[in-house]
């Protein structure tokens, strides 16, 4: 039989999250009220529009939530297990592999690259990595040491 200090935590997280869950959906309806608003405006401007033209952004998930993933402590550890410099494609790759991004999705490939390089050029500002030219009009990455 379980406690009964444990049996009360339990249910009161329950509580707490079926409240979460009740408050997200009133707010997911409420948005799809101001999207049908908006699309009704946008129809009265421009009757012909194509709703499905107007895609929405992907979102990416935060690369440093509360902790859990550090971008330049990834990058500096993955540069110090490899002795041969990198490209930021394939270091954005590693990335999305440790984030549990898909890495055939070219998009999100491209918009991760750039945060990576965003990275990697604050990490040269601090003298931690460098650059060289390598192949084409590629950079090599690689710790110094």
């Amino acid at each position: 039989m379980a406690e009964p200090h444990v049996l009360s935590g339990l249910k009161a997280k329950r509580v707490e999250i079926a409240s979460q869950i009740e408050g997200l959906q009133l707010h997911i309806r409420q948005l799809a009220i101001d999207l049908e608003n908006i699309d009704a405006t946008l129809r009265i401007f421009d009757p012909s529009i194509d709703m499905k033209a107007i895609r929405a952004r992907r979102r990416l998930p935060p690369l440093q939530n509360g902790g859990r993933f550090n971008i330049g402590r990834f990058l500096l550890t993955t540069f110090r297990q490899t002795s041969e410099p990198t490209t930021s494609h394939a270091l954005a790759l590693l990335v999305m592999g440790e984030m549990g991004l898909k890495t055939t999705d070219v998009v999100m490939v491209g918009t991760m690259m750039k945060r990576v390089q965003g990275r990697l050029r604050r990490l040269r500002e601090r003298k931690l990595v460098r650059s060289m030219p390598g192949p084409g009009q590629v950079n090599l990455w690689e710790v110094v040491r």
